[in-house]
């Protein structure tokens, strides 16, 4: 049970899950609100992407030109061959 200043400067309310990590002191440990330390990574993903626009969206177009290669190369195998002229005596 945590201390009730402590869940009140954590705004920390019943039921709550908190993460416990450790400090830069090996002797220390630091307690983080779940809410808050989503946030953090949240963050530093935003942080590590490239700001190019939506990653979404380029993904999306990425599988939509992988889609249409594969239609054409599904096109291409099942169009019927040309038959080859035959080279006989006369």
């Amino acid at each position: 049970m945590l201390p009730a200043s402590v869940r009140a400067q954590l705004e920390l309310r019943e039921g709550d899950e908190v993460v416990f990590t450790s400090a830069d002191n090996p002797d220390e440990v630091r307690l983080i609100p779940r809410r808050a330390a989503v946030r953090l990574a949240q963050r530093l993903v935003r942080e590590a992407l490239p700001d190019e626009g939506s990653l979404v969206e380029a993904l999306l177009a990425e599988r939509r030109g992988e889609a249409a290669r594969e239609r054409e190369e599904h096109a291409r195998s099942k169009r019927p061959s040309t038959p080859r002229p035959r080279r006989g005596r006369a």
